[in-house]
């Protein structure tokens, strides 16, 4: 039984075709005349339509003028010259310091930063706005990455990145997960300052996320992909209801109209088609094919523009309560299929990965996954992610997207981990232990010089408490693994096995029983407000040391390695 009205009123005819999904998202940028753009090849996004010709949006800094739009925020001993924004909504809008930004419950968006001066172990995250005032934040942020776009640590410094926060993707819960409840909040790049403790680098503008909202998980999809739609209902009763209209039916400021017309496919708040006990003030649900819920229409969608409107049932029609930005559903049907963006990769050059999975259609694709797999061994993948981009997914499928196997980003894992190793390989979208699809293969080249492993001091002496600088690189004659290390000795004191280390860290700067991909090469800072994580004594006492890289045998922590990478030239603090 559909919501009681009068008389039901046809749809709203769509009069703009939908856009070409080859066409490229608008270029955003902040009067950019100097810095890098913050799209690079290390941190490309993946686009969020089913399209893999879609190009990513790219975004410049500025580094000579700080723009409006960030408003950054420099602590004490922050950076002047990073910069963080946020970028929401089908038209890559910035969020704007002029206003309050508001964000739907649910809907997720994409962070742009900048941070010249990087560390290893900076963080993106998003924080409460009143704990940012102080330009010093405690405790855990409510949702965080490292700065390279995993929680597992970073191969290297990232100086800057564009991740995504929303369903599926990076794994970015804290001190609460995906998605963020309503309140007001701030992204900030942060910096360890002591034991829960960051100095704020810079912030964005305030956004908030709304008491009463609703929001689809995507912007734009192909004709049978599942709609993901989540809902805030500040206040609710068991006669409140969720439906999809056409979008030129009810604009985004259609909160508080009432109207007559019936949606082309609606459930109430506790996800049926019959009145609820009691109204969910939150929930998210899937409009789908084989979910039991029909409208005016049956499943799919036709190609065009639509919204989800959440509303409440009155007696002269229907409450408006909340708007969602328009989708876009294209006009054709997912094929089965999996590619990577190109044939030939350099050594630890990122590979995207695109696929689409009309299975998902029958519901048993929920566990699917993607793996990589060398040429001459079709029944041992050597790496493999879950197809929302993540170590864990939601419980609904991921249809269709294109995720970046890198150094950062999306966290692959198997009996190899990141970067390949050189070799001949194909990637095969899986259920189970079933191929459902497979690439082209592609060749990762060897390293194209030869370089030895080498770690360095930045000084040859120092002076009580003073930053020690650290750089490694680990050469082509081994490949990186998990289990490296960085380690500091006194001079004259061998690594044999028995022997401990003053201080020490994995390659990732973090105290784990391994880096995922290890390393091949990273700067590190051994101080007071360094960010690394280090198992000794620190700081340093008088006396002569020398650094080394290491391989490890286990998971175990030192002094057990397998063999000395390189030791660096003695040094001294007096």
């Amino acid at each position: 039984e559909m919501p009681s009205s009068s008389p039901s009123i046809a749809p709203v005819a769509v009069t703009t075709p939908p856009t070409d999904p080859t066409e490229s998202p608008t270029s955003i940028s902040f009067d950019a005349t100097e810095a890098p753009s913050v799209m690079s090849d290390d941190s490309t996004v993946p686009p969020t339509s089913p399209d893999p010709t879609e190009t990513p949006t790219t975004i410049a800094f500025d580094a000579t003028e700080a723009p409006s739009a960030t408003s950054p925020v420099t602590p004490q001993g922050g950076d002047s010259d990073a910069e963080i924004a946020i970028v929401t909504g089908p038209d890559n809008t910035l969020l704007d310091e002029g206003e309050m930004n508001t964000i739907a419950y649910g809907q997720g968006f994409d962070i742009a930063f900048f941070n010249p001066t990087g560390r290893l172990l900076d963080v993106v995250a998003v924080i409460p706005e009143a704990d940012q005032s102080t330009g010093v934040f405690s405790g855990e942020p409510l949702l965080w990455v490292y700065a390279c776009g995993s929680q597992a640590g970073c191969p290297s410094v990232f100086e800057e990145g564009f991740w995504t926060f929303g369903f599926g993707g990076l794994d970015e819960a804290g001190s609460t997960s995906w998605p963020l409840n309503p309140g007001r909040y701030k992204v900030a790049l942060l910096r360890e300052a002591g034991s829960s403790s960051f100095d704020v680098l810079t912030s964005s503008p305030t956004f908030e996320v709304g008491a009463t909202s609703i929001s689809v998980d995507k912007y734009a999809y192909a004709i049978s992909e599942r709609i993901v739609v989540s809902f805030n209902n500040e206040v609710a009763d068991q006669y409140d209801w969720i439906g999809i209209y056409n979008a030129t039916f009810v604009d985004e400021n259609g909160v508080g109209e009432v109207i007559t017309a019936e949606p082309l496919y609606w459930m109430y708040s506790c996800g049926l088609q019959v009145y609820c006990d009691a109204g969910e003030d939150q929930a998210t649900y899937i409009f789908g094919d084989n979910v039991n819920i029909t409208g005016l229409y049956y499943w799919p969608l036709f190609g065009g523009d639509y919204r989800a409107l959440l509303l409440d049932e009155e007696s002269d029609g229907y409450e408006v309560k909340a708007v969602s930005e328009a989708f876009m559903i294209y006009d054709y049907f997912l094929e089965t299929f999996i590619e990577v963006s190109k044939d030939t990769y350099e050594y630890n050059e990122n590979i995207i990965v695109m696929f689409e999975n009309d299975q998902n259609q029958t519901g048993i694709s929920d566990d699917s996954w993607i793996g990589v797999f060398k040429q001459t061994d079709d029944d041992n993948p050597v790496m493999q992610v879950n197809t929302c981009g993540a170590e864990s997914c939601p419980d609904f499928p991921f249809m269709s997207d294109a995720w970046v196997l890198g150094p950062g980003g999306t966290v692959e894992s198997l009996l190899d981990s990141w970067p390949l190793a050189p070799g001949t390989y194909y990637v095969a979208l899986m259920e189970d232990d079933e191929k459902l699809a497979t690439s082209e293969s592609l060749m990762v080249l060897p390293r194209a010089e030869t370089v030895a492993s080498s770690i360095i001091v930045d000084k040859t002496a120092y002076e009580f408490g003073e930053d020690i600088g650290l750089s490694f690189i680990v050469g082509t004659d081994t490949m990186p693994s998990p289990l490296d290390w960085v380690a500091i000795y006194p001079e004259g004191l061998e690594p044999n096995g028995v022997n401990s280390p003053i201080c020490w860290t994995r390659v990732c700067g973090l105290l784990v029983d391994y880096c995922p991909g290890g390393s091949v090469s990273s700067e590190m800072v051994l101080g007071s407000e360094g960010g690394l994580e280090l198992e000794g004594i620190k700081p340093l006492s008088s006396g002569s040391y020398v650094a080394f890289l290491m391989s490890g045998s286990s998971s175990s922590p030192p002094p057990a390695f397998d063999k000395v990478l390189a030791s660096s030239s003695a040094f001294i603090v007096q």
